[in-house]
């Protein structure tokens, strides 16, 4: 078994034993709770993954979604149908992982707590 079914089967436990999630009536829970649960176990146990592991992953739900995605240095606004997301770039209120674009137009529709980065520290 590896550590990462052994955190779940350990999590399922503890929900049954009545010491689990809170609000959550043990005799009621059902085989896909159970499950649900151990899903989110083993989610929970894997390693973090690297900037660049995130930021490729979100490069290709922006494609997906129709976006063009750039970099800074290489900006066009006229790419693609208007779409375009672009790495690493800079407004008013300080730097952003994105910026999404509509018809060459900062989509301000976004909050920018979904694009902008957080300090480090």
């Amino acid at each position: 078994m590896s550590a990462a079914d052994a955190m779940a089967v350990r999590e399922v436990l503890s929900v049954e034993a009545g010491i689990g999630l809170p609000g959550m009536d043990v005799r009621s829970t059902n085989a896909g709770q159970r499950e649900a649960l151990i899903e989110r176990a083993r989610v929970a146990a894997r390693e973090p993954r690297t900037e660049v592991q995130v930021r490729a992953e979100v490069d290709r739900m922006l494609l997906t979604a129709g976006r063009v995605v750039q970099n800074v240095s290489a900006l066009n606004l006229f790419a693609g149908e208007g779409d375009v997301a672009v790495r690493e770039g800079r407004t008013a209120s300080g730097p952003a992982n994105y910026l999404l674009y509509v018809d060459q137009a900062l989509d301000t529709r976004w909050s920018p707590t979904l694009i902008r980065r957080t300090p480090a520290g």
